[in-house]
């Protein structure tokens, strides 16, 4: 049975929706291709757990309220590194036709994702152009309420869109 369950997840693809490395390996000065004991992951553990496509978070703390855009960027050009010195073995995926280049070359598909809509300052036009740098995947917010909505954290608005959420939402 142990050897079905093996065969059956390594012959899956294995998507992770989430894992917060960008900031970790910043923290850390380390590199997403080197093993390490701390952070979500890295190269050598995605590659021994068989995950296939993973989504990269460019997590937009609340220290950062004021200055969330160059946050993102700085996180973005975190991503952009990481995935020039792994370019062998990872690949951005902005279209289907890249996921399909990257599971069928052996590579780990990577999305870029950015956790929280403070990244987008109240601008329609950040949201494009972080389209247009790779990102194909927002949370509208994190715990907190902010331009776009409350968080889980929020009780008081009863877990509402603000008016320019809901634009956000229609542009996506």
């Amino acid at each position: 049975m142990e050897d079905v369950c093996l065969s059956l997840h390594r012959n899956s693809i294995i998507v992770d929706a989430h894992c917060d490395v960008l900031t970790a390996v910043e923290k850390e000065n380390r590199r997403l291709k080197e093993h390490s004991l701390s952070g979500h992951v890295d190269l050598p553990r995605l590659r021994q757990g068989g995950v296939k496509v993973q989504f990269f978070a460019a997590f937009i703390s609340p220290q950062y309220r004021g200055r969330a855009l160059v946050r993102a960027m700085e996180l973005v050009d975190r991503f952009y590194t990481e995935l020039e010195e792994c370019a062998g073995e990872i690949m951005l995926v902005r279209d289907f036709s890249d996921l399909q280049q990257a599971l069928g070359g052996g590579k780990i598909a990577a999305l870029l994702s950015i956790e929280g809509g403070e990244a987008l300052e109240g601008q329609l036009g950040v949201l494009r152009m972080l389209h247009r740098l790779g990102v194909r995947c927002l949370t509208l917010t994190w715990n907190g309420r902010n331009e776009l909505g409350d968080g889980v954290a929020e009780e008081r608005t009863g877990g509402r869109l603000t008016r320019f959420g809901m634009e956000v939402v229609r542009e996506m």
